[in-house]
């Protein structure tokens, strides 16, 4: 799963975002998180998401932010 978060986005509180995927982490889900510093919903750059699909489409394997996630917490 490809996880793109702007740190400053008004309508989904950074705290939710951080709960949710660390909730999916811990279910055994693999997700790479871009979180964008001083983006909102409105301007975060989602160009990642079209590398990210074309190499899930090619069969690279997706990278896992988990383990370092799950560190830090």
């Amino acid at each position: 799963m490809l996880v793109v978060d702007g740190d400053r986005d008004p309508l989904i509180p950074p705290d939710w975002t951080e709960r949710a995927v660390h909730r999916a982490c811990m279910m055994g889900d693999a997700i790479e998180l871009d979180v964008q510093p001083d983006k909102s919903s409105g301007d975060i750059d989602m160009s990642a998401a079209f590398a990210w699909m074309r190499d899930r489409f090619a069969g690279a394997p997706a990278r896992d932010d988990c383990p370092s996630l799950s560190a830090a917490t």
